[in-house]
């Protein structure tokens, strides 16, 4: 709850290369003046997603993991952030990990950032660059206690399930994990990419056997996302016949309702406070180059803007900085990102 992971490169705005070094460090918000501690670093990052730092579970405030680069190739480490120990490492990055801890999920970093830069890692080639539907890649599940790696599903497969086969001019890919709340079910994203650089998004959930598929939204626009609970998920998307906007989702069903129809119009990054009745979530810059950070009450409907800052117009694309609006776990602080004076900033609001 005190202790806020942060990372920092060098302030460019471009793709990253092997020599663009992401430190990586907490802040102690306790301090009169916190300060920046750094344990560690990686040549593994983009610019939308970094380096996937996040706390370990159950290690109490001590243990992180992050994806770095391993033997030649993308990997991911557990460490010890007050005496630097490597306490596990795996030939693969993670994406996401249960609330358990016993769960990896990761996926084609290098596809992922030939598809959509910014949100996978340039470093290495794309080695399934000349396939649009690989049967051989996919989503992998790691177990994080012995190592054991198996493949979930490949992109070849979730096409079918979509009868997207047929499309054959469309490159095929993954984004967007997510572990539901007890870590029983994950949702994701199956994209294809088109020629004139539209996307095609897909959203669908599983369970951890990489079986059970559901298709919760075929409609070809899915946004940001977040679970409300093991069955219900919340995305901003585009639902046939109830238009666009702020979606609950029941998983394993057809039931599909919208949340903030008359208030919530635009879309962002939404967070569920887990006190509970509130929901933290955020726009992109307007005419003005002004983003929100926005409080909503949904009991009484009632929207609060609680931040607005300015985002520079030539900071875009693969190096935009959206406020990407992050809930400490007490539901306290949201610390988002902006920019300040030419400087990529982290601030934190406590919203008690």
């Amino acid at each position: 709850e005190n202790l806020v992971l942060a990372t920092a490169v060098p302030l460019i705005n471009q793709s990253p290369t092997s020599s663009h070094i992401m430190k990586l460090g907490y802040f102690d918000i306790r301090d009169a003046k916190p300060k920046f501690n750094v344990f560690g670093q990686t040549s593994t990052w983009c610019w939308q997603q970094g380096c996937r730092l996040q706390w370990y579970p159950f290690h109490g405030n001590s243990v992180v993991l992050y994806n770095t680069m391993l033997d030649g190739g993308y990997g991911c480490v557990l460490q010890n952030i007050f005496n630097g120990e490597i306490i596990k490492s795996f030939q693969r990055p993670i994406y996401a990990v249960s609330c358990d801890g016993h769960f990896g999920l990761s996926l084609n970093f290098a596809r992922l950032q030939r598809l959509r830069p910014g949100y996978g890692y340039g470093l290495l080639p794309d080695e399934t660059k000349n396939d649009l539907m690989p049967d051989s890649d996919g989503i992998w599940r790691i177990d994080m206690k012995t190592g054991e790696e198996k493949m979930l599903f490949s992109t070849l497969d979730i096409a079918e399930i979509l009868k997207k086969r047929a499309n054959s001019s469309a490159p095929h890919y993954f984004n967007h994990i997510l572990f539901n709340i007890s870590g029983t079910r994950f949702m994701f994203f199956h994209i294809q990419q088109l020629s004139h650089g539209a996307r095609q998004i897909n959203m669908l959930s599983s369970n951890i056997e990489g079986n059970d598929i559901f298709v919760l939204n075929a409609s070809g626009h899915a946004s940001h996302y977040t679970w409300k609970d093991d069955n219900h998920l919340l995305c901003y998307s585009t639902v046939t016949g109830k238009g666009e906007g702020y979606f609950i989702y029941k998983d394993r069903s057809d039931e599909i309702w919208q949340l903030g129809k008359n208030t919530l119009f635009e879309d962002g990054h939404p967070s569920y406070v887990p006190t509970g009745r509130q929901l933290i979530t955020d726009t992109y810059p307007d005419k003005y180059s002004e983003q929100a950070l926005l409080l909503y009450d949904y009991n009484d409907d009632k929207l609060i803007v609680l931040d607005r800052e300015y985002n520079p117009v030539r900071v875009d694309g693969e190096t935009r900085c959206d406020l990407h609006p992050r809930v400490s776990p007490s539901g306290r602080y949201v610390s988002i990102d902006c920019i300040i004076k030419g400087k990529r900033i982290m601030k934190i609001f406590d919203i008690s």
